[in-house]
């Protein structure tokens, strides 16, 4: 009686979105543009139920017009009369000049957004193992025509190696009307060892030197990246990463689709662990695909051991039987009591329960929930989604800690507990999840403790001290997993505790470990590769091959899959990922000892380089700036090779391109840092003597040197630098055109002393290169190749020079009336610039070469090393560790650069040589008037050239405010401040005000600008002092004022006057 259901639902022409079903009430039917009327046809489900087709004129049938949308509403009415429901419809005849898809698909990835007619742009993320795509498209009306842009009908579109434009171009009926739908297609990044059979500068990135993917270029700048690097080199700092140039507006950046497509059609080959792929790098994603999936057929070889009986591989068996067998070898493993602890006390939560095995599960389950809330890559914090990560790790500790209550003697307990202290490094240093910490230093104290005691109480039992930094929380894990070798070595926990005591640079210790885990577990992969860590240059190579293989077969299975596939371990327990330090170590230290098979050493140098765009989702915290110290160091062996073999157009861009990185990659001054950096300076001047820039790299690095050691001689030299620098502006960059002023420099004449020496003691003794990969030539002597076939990675090909100027470590404080000083990496200003007279290079808290410290120091309780530990430690690769000294830069294999054909380049004019030039100068102003004149006048030509540098205006105010306040607040003034005014705005202004208060100059009108300004930049309270002060003074009028511009409000207004009225301000 009550049934108002329609049964069915038919239409004279379309079909009805969706399919319909007598529960859903909204529909939408699009019809073609020659349609004029639809008829619909209702079945009520109830036979005694009525039905009317509003819109139809008391018919079922609708007129339709041209382009316009009809909401036809079909009523029904149940038996009883009372009960209504209503179906509606929504009609659309598409117009005859309608060019709109309705449906597009295609073969492979997702289209993001999901597709939609009225969207006309989309990106497809595929996988790099995936050399075409076919799309598939659909109209609503037959009579409209879809083509490619090209004038191909749509079908198999050849992919590119990154990024590939599909263009699919839909025509009305009417011929008048044209849509383009556009597909940009995204392929994942192929292996990091592939190169391109004919080596081409134009096809590698800038930064990691590697085939560059998804090329991006910054507009108006040579040189090509891969979009990862430029991205994550330019997140924090708008800066050009090699000149160093600040890059204006938004449109800075542009694709460069012209160089993906060129690079299709090239040959490229790549030595994989089953032999040689070469084809064209459109379709070599593909055939490395296919030949990992033949390789995963075959299991590696393997021999039983005839005195242990393990199968051991076959590659291997002379290691096992001379180092590893248990039947003959015992390694003495350091041995602890499992006993209670006190911390275990404030572990253990009864709630969680008391069954072991019941405990393991639940801490299972919350490592699960942590992963699972985790931030997206990019993201830092908790976003507030889901539970807090940080909570749901410290539930998996406190379920491992009262399981290890009742089942002292678990392994498995004392394994998944050491992870997850572990997990707790990662946590803070990868996503920066931090412990909330209490506002009052009490209230801060207390908790600090109570979270130590619960689960940093390891660290304290073992010596680290309670303040120790987030690095050494490691060694609490070392530690704890010291436990597990009371009666049984357990191979897991002897693994975790070598990989941890590599981490914390002692090797002789992780050998121990990592020799017991390996004789029980003989096929281990991770462990090979940390055992070839840890062992000589004798056993090491198969070891490091064999992992590091492993690594890029994961590697590329990863980006043959999805990308956005979720994290399924913990940190500690994923050993190979991107964001392994050692695996980029072990890349470096198999360079040094010439490299094995597939791996040349050019081949893991780029391997290592290519691990910084793959860290873009970390914070800058310890892991990112020690694998951007690998990176520099790796670039740094590539250069040296390209040296060796005499391809000098090659390691000129390379050291110019280098040059550019370290100046401006934000890394923390070290003795190693500054050493690779005068290292590759001098190189830069050696290969080109005449060029600015190279000149310019050079000055600064000898003034951070003198910053830091105080070596006269290094200031010295600095000065004539950028007096070369300067002089050398507008003139052609040929290889006889040296400046005088470098010929008077001692390292230049020590150099060309050595070239000149003469004979055959010349040849005999060559000077050691800035860092050098003896295993390269070792290799070659072996095989009888030359050493140029023994890199295959160098790369050749003239390039437009590149430069910056770097800035030495050292911070300033503000003084007087800016409480509050903004800091950046690299200085005040938009342009990165030498380092500031008088400061002082701090000494770097965390070291660039580790993360944390030497196991022997936290056995101590000591803090982190000073001094950055050697990324490549074994003693066959001492010539790849860089010494405390800067060694003396190599002779090059050509004294004097070929000049590449047609015309030289032309030195342009920049600010940077006369800033450096203008801090050198100021260090003896106050006693040299000349010194004092020239500085100054430097400066001023400083900002005519570049006007929005804070640090010249404030370098030339803090010169002239010790002899001249007025001309120092004068210089100040200059500044073309911005509306409303910065936090660097704010120091200027906080100077003008110090200087203009401390001479009682309080009717100069920029004292009420500059006031207003920092209470604008910083808030009314940072003014507290200066207001005491001018009311001290009876400026009352002033303090009007200022009140009235900071909040934004005219004198007169209500609440100011009451404000007033209550300070007595009349």
């Amino acid at each position: 009686m009550d049934n108002a259901d329609l049964e069915k639902l038919k239409v004279s022409q379309g079909k009805l979105v969706p399919k319909f079903k007598s529960s859903v009430t909204s529909y939408s039917l699009t019809v073609a543009s020659n349609v004029e009327e639809v008829k619909f046809s209702p079945l009520t489900a109830d036979g005694g139920a009525s039905h009317v087709v509003k819109g139809a004129d008391g018919s079922k049938v609708v007129k339709l017009t041209d382009g316009k949308p009809v909401e036809v509403e079909v009523i029904v009415t149940a038996e009883d009369g009372s009960t209504t429901k209503s179906y509606t419809v929504l009609t659309r005849r598409l117009s005859a000049d309608d060019a709109t898809l309705a449906q597009l698909d295609v073969s492979a990835g997702v289209l993001q957004p999901p597709f939609s007619p009225l969207v006309t742009r989309y990106e497809c993320s595929l996988p790099s193992g995936v050399d075409s795509l076919t799309l598939r498209a659909k109209t609503e009306d037959s009579k409209m025509t879809v083509i490619m842009k090209t004038g191909e009908p749509v079908g198999t579109v050849p992919l590119n190696p990154g990024r590939t434009l599909v263009e699919l171009a839909v025509t009305s009926v009417s011929g008048k009307t044209t849509s383009v739908y556009t597909i940009t297609a995204v392929k994942s990044r192929l292996p990091p060892t592939l190169q391109l059979k004919e080596k081409k500068a134009q096809f590698e990135c800038a930064v990691c030197c590697n085939l560059v993917h998804l090329p991006t270029r910054i507009r108006g700048s040579a040189g090509v990246y891969c979009r990862a690097c430029l991205e994550e080199l330019t997140r924090t700092n708008k800066t050009n990463p090699i000149t160093g140039e600040k890059l204006e507006g938004e449109n800075w950046l542009e694709e460069d689709l012209a160089c993906d497509s060129e690079l299709a059609n090239e040959t490229a080959v790549c030595h994989t662990a089953t032999g040689m792929v070469e084809t064209s790098m459109q379709q070599i994603g593909a055939k490395l695909q296919a030949n990992r999936i033949e390789a995963s057929k075959t299991e590696e070889p393997t021999e039983s051991c005839g005195d242990c009986s393990k199968k051991v591989p076959s590659q291997d068996v002379g290691l096992h039987k001379e180092l590893l067998c248990p039947a003959k070898h015992t390694v003495s493993l350091p041995k602890t009591q499992v006993k209670p602890r006190p911390w275990e006390n404030r572990l253990v939560d009864e709630s969680c329960g008391s069954d072991p095995q019941d405990l393991l599960k639940k801490g299972r389950e919350w490592e699960t929930k942590y992963l699972e809330s985790l931030p997206k890559p990019g993201e830092t914090g908790h976003r507030g989604r889901g539970p807090d990560p940080l909570e749901c790790l410290q539930t998996a500790a406190r379920c491992y800690g009262t399981a290890l209550k009742y089942s002292p003697q678990s392994l498995e307990a004392h394994i998944s507990l050491g992870l997850v202290m572990e997990e707790f490094f990662y946590a803070e240093d990868f996503f920066g999840l931090k412990r909330a910490v209490p506002d009052t230093a009490e209230e801060g104290e207390a908790e600090i403790s109570s979270k130590e005691e619960e689960f940093l109480a390891i660290c304290q039992l073992h010596g680290v001290a309670a303040s120790a930094p987030l690095a050494l929380q490691l060694k609490a894990v070392e530690a704890e997993y010291h436990s597990l070798s009371v009666k049984s070595s357990d191979p897991t926990a002897c693994f975790h505790l070598g990989r941890l005591c590599l981490l914390l640079g002692d090797k002789e210790e992780a050998l121990k470990f990592l020799r017991n885990s390996l004789a029980q577990r003989p096929t281990h992969s991770p462990t090979r590769l940390c055992l070839g860590m840890a062992l000589g240059e004798k056993h090491a190579k198969p070891l490091l091959w064999n992992g590091l293989t492993q690594y890029l077969t994961q590697l590329q299975e990863l980006h043959e899959s999805r990308r956005d596939v979720k994290q399924k371990d913990l940190h500690s327990q994923a050993f190979y990922r991107s964001t392994n330090t050692l695996i980029a170590e072990g890349f470096l230290q198999l360079a040094g000892i010439g490299g094995h098979k597939s791996l040349s050493v050019a081949s893991c140098l780029l391997a290592a380089t290519a691990f910084l765009p793959e860290a873009c989702i970390l914070r800058r915290n310890c892991t990112y700036r020690q694998l951007q110290w690998l990176s520099l160091q790796a670039r740094s062996l590539l250069l040296s090779l390209l040296q060796k073999t005499q391809q000098t157009q090659a390691a000129l861009r390379h050291c110019q391109e280098l040059s550019g990185l370290i100046s401006h990659s934000g890394l923390e001054s070290s003795p190693k840092l500054r050493a690779l950096q005068m290292q590759v300076f001098q190189l830069g001047v050696e290969l080109q003597p005449s060029s600015s820039k190279a000149l310019c790299h050079l000055g600064t690095g000898q003034l951070a040197e003198h910053e830091v050691a105080g070596d006269k001689n290094s200031l010295c030299e600095a000065e004539l630098s950028f007096r070369a620098s300067i002089a050398m502006e507008g003139k052609p960059i040929t290889a006889d055109n040296i400046p005088t002023q470098l010929a008077e420099e001692q390292w230049w004449k020590k150099m060309t002393q050595g070239k000149t020496g003469g004979g055959e003691k010349k040849e005999e003794k060559k000077a050691t290169p800035p860092v050098t990969a003896s295993g390269a030539q070792k290799t070659a002597q072996k095989s009888g190749a030359t050493a140029k076939q023994a890199v295959t990675g160098a790369r050749g090909g003239p390039q437009t020079g590149r430069g910056g100027v770097a800035q030495p470590a050292g911070g300033r404080k503000p003084t007087g009336g800016a409480s509050r000083q903004p800091t950046k990496p690299v200085g005040r200003g938009t342009t990165t610039a030498p380092g500031r007279p008088g400061q002082t290079a701090k000494t770097p808290t965390k070291p660039l070469g580790k993360t944390v410290a030497t196991l022997g120091e936290l056995k101590t309780g000591a803090g982190p090393p000073k001094k950055p530990i050697a990324a490549v430690a074994s003693k066959s690769t001492e010539s790849v560790k860089t010494d405390e000294k800067p060694p003396s830069t190599p002779n090059a294999a050509s004294p004097t650069p070929q000049q590449p054909a047609g015309r030289a380049e032309i030195n342009t004019k920049t600010h940077h040589p006369r800033l450096g030039l203008a801090r050198i100068l100021s260090k003896s102003a106050s006693s040299d008037k000349a010194k004092l004149e020239e500085s100054r006048s430097l400066y001023q030509e400083v900002i005519s050239m570049t006007p929005d540098l804070h640090d010249a205006y404030i370098e030339l105010g803090e010169m002239l405010s010790k002899t001249d306040p007025v001309a120092a607040v004068d210089a100040y003034a200059r500044f073309p401040f911005s509306d409303p005014p910065s936090f660097n705005d704010a120091y200027l202004h906080g100077e003008i005000v110090r200087l203009l208060m401390s001479s009682e100059n309080y009717d100069d009108p920029r004292l009420l600008t500059s006031l207003v300004a920092m209470g604008r930049a910083l808030g009314i309270g940072v003014l507290e002092k200066q207001v005491s002060v001018l009311e001290n003074k009876f400026k009352t009028d002033l303090l009007k004022k200022v009140y009235s511009g900071v909040h934004g409000k005219p004198i007169d207004d209500p609440d100011l006057q009451a404000f007033f009225k209550f300070k007595c301000w009349r």
